[in-house]
């Protein structure tokens, strides 16, 4: 509820303090024929004031008087959109940090979208989520742009952080959620509103970079153009040389285009540029680092007995180096660490899972090098499947038609595990398995070369490739480390870690909205129709008002007066006739 005139609320003040006058209690009149009948000692106990209730004709004016002054203030209930404050999604993720027209596009966006939104009232409340990060920050429509040219590009696929943050914000407020991206997010609501940048991006980068020491020393590096451009120059930098060559990049929406160049030797990190002015820089450039060593095994779990054994024999026999890849080990896969390889060893559901037993072709192995060397000796006399695998994983081996054990291959590797067997870790195929799936994890000994996905490493890394991110005096790359493509150094061991935006997918450019049809305009006018005038309750109240006047009129003086009550001795007297 609203108010359309609140200074008459004020008014209540007076009309409180003359309420609680007349509700204090007083003595009861009586009626004497001669007051000097009176005269005399006062006796008894002093009278004292308590609350009662005043008379009828006097309760309705007050009545009266409170409800006139409530109608006078202008009352109005609203909707449930109506005063509740909106909700701002801002996607800074890589192809909304794209340039547009001079600036990120998610920049040109929201002050678009700041240009429309002081039609909801220039007061309403309003939260501004960014993503990724999922800081709040708590203003209101005409002052939340501020808040927007302050954030930093990065170069993070945010697709499912988004969605997620989305859904997040439509459960738990009932205003309007405004989403800032391109990214399509299969959601249906009536109180969602998505805002695309209408400027298109022109872009060329590298999707894919690989080196090899044999047969010879050669970087491979994958190229997509979006641009007019026919040609460019690639610039690999390693083992403090550089080599340069010009390259024809392929016809705009055509498929990438491999180009491998030879290098005089490998050092442990290579760095590829594609120069070329497009509106995305991040993907012009990419890293790989050497692997130093055998991987580090961080439990982050609780693990069996024989499997924690197992870990301590692997770190023993392959000690770990300060360059070493950390390689997790956790029983859920939502507990994997960002850009960190992992091995997910699910836990049994319970006492009721099915045994599965291992007869002749209820195994199949399929060539991977976690199965390496157990193709034709992965035999074990009873195996339990502990869960389902979840979506999206490759499987390496079945057991009666179920996945036991699944990969996830890319920039950072993973494995799923999902069988249990008491006799399974007594036999030499349980240490082949398990040196398997951590070589494979770390990069089989550090002879690979390596690079990860932007996004955030946490605390103790920083930029050692002694390049801005995104550029000189480009606010780019967020706060935390990782954000935006570099060479990453840790702090406590001096492990380096190559952070790329590779591949990146920009969306077709176009209006598009959620829950109305037309471009975003037309759906925040349909919500403001939604959200309407409100109900006025100002008149219903005069009008009460008029009836509790009128009532108090009709029933002034109309209240019984007492019979006049007089001393006993008085009346004795009276009736005597002893007074004339």
């Amino acid at each position: 509820m609203t108010f359309a005139a609140p200074l008459w609320l004020l008014a209540l003040v007076p009309w409180a303090g003359v309420a609680l006058y007349l509700l204090r209690g007083r003595r009861r009149s009586e009626h004497v024929p001669f007051l000097g009948l009176w005269l005399g000692p006062v006796t008894g106990p002093p009278a004292r004031h308590k609350a009662a209730a005043p008379p009828l004709a006097v309760a309705l004016a007050l009545l009266a008087t409170v409800l006139a002054l409530l109608g006078a203030a202008g009352p109005v209930v609203r909707d449930q959109l109506h005063g509740a404050p909106i909700t701002i999604v801002l996607d800074r993720g890589a192809t909304m940090s794209a340039r547009g027209v001079g600036r990120p596009r998610y920049v040109e966006a929201a002050e678009a979208l700041a240009r429309e939104l002081p039609r909801l009232g220039p007061l309403t409340s309003a939260e501004l989520v960014d993503v990724p990060g999922q800081n709040v920050v708590k203003t209101d429509v005409s002052d939340w742009i501020s808040f927007v040219p302050n954030l930093r590009r990065t170069a993070v696929d945010t697709a499912d952080a988004l969605r997620a943050e989305v859904a997040r914000r439509l459960a738990a407020n009932t205003g309007l959620v405004f989403v800032v991206s391109d990214r399509p997010l299969g959601l249906d609501d009536s109180r969602l509103i998505q805002l695309v940048p209408a400027s298109s991006v022109r872009n060329a980068g590298i999707t894919l970079l690989a080196a090899r020491e044999t047969p010879r020393p050669q970087v491979m590096v994958r190229v997509r153009n979006d641009t007019p451009l026919r040609s460019a120059r690639l610039e690999v930098t390693t083992a403090g040389e550089r080599t340069t060559a010009e390259i024809e990049l392929p016809a705009p929406g055509a498929d990438a285009r491999d180009k491998f160049v030879d290098v005089p030797r490998l050092g442990d990190v290579v760095v590829a540029r594609l120069v070329a002015e497009d509106s995305f820089e991040a993907d012009n450039v990419a890293w790989l680092v050497r692997g130093g060593s055998w991987p580090r095994i961080e439990p982050r779990a609780a693990l069996s007995p024989e499997l924690a054994r197992m870990v301590e024999v692997y770190g023993r026999l392959r000690s770990s180096g300060s360059a070493s890849a950390s390689v997790a080990v956790v029983d859920d896969p939502e507990a994997i660490p960002p850009a960190m390889a992992a091995v997910v060893v699910a836990p049994a559901t319970g006492t009721g899972d099915p045994v599965t037993p291992a007869g002749p072709g209820a195994i199949e192995v399929m060539s991977h090098p976690v199965t390496r060397n157990l193709e034709a000796g992965f035999r074990i006399d009873s195996i339990r499947l502990t869960r389902p695998a979840p979506a999206g994983w490759t499987p390496v081996v079945r057991i009666g038609g179920n996945t036991a054990v699944a990969v996830r291959d890319g920039p950072v590797r993973q494995v799923w595990v999902g069988l249990d067997s008491p006799q399974w870790a007594r036999q030499p195929e349980y240490v082949v398995f398990w040196t398997n799936v951590f070589d494979w994890l770390g990069g089989s000994g550090g002879a690979e070369f390596r690079g990860y996905p932007a996004g955030g490493l946490g605390a103790g890394w920083k930029r050692v490739d002694g390049n801005d991110a995104g550029g000189a005096g480009d606010a780019a790359g967020g706060e935390e480390p990782g954000l935006w493509p570099g060479l990453f150094e840790r702090a406590d061991d001096a492990a380096r870690r190559g952070v790329n935006a590779l591949d990146v997918h920009f969306p077709p450019v176009g209006p598009a909205t959620t829950g109305a049809a037309g471009d975003w305009r037309q759906a925040l006018a349909g919500a403001l129709t939604r959200v309407g005038p409100g109900v006025p309750l100002g008149p219903a109240l005069i009008a009460l008002a008029l009836w509790c006047v009128t009532a108090s009129v009709l029933v002034w003086g109309r209240v019984p007066r007492a019979s006049p009550a007089l001393p006993t001795g008085v009346a004795e007297a009276a009736a005597s006739g002893r007074f004339g």
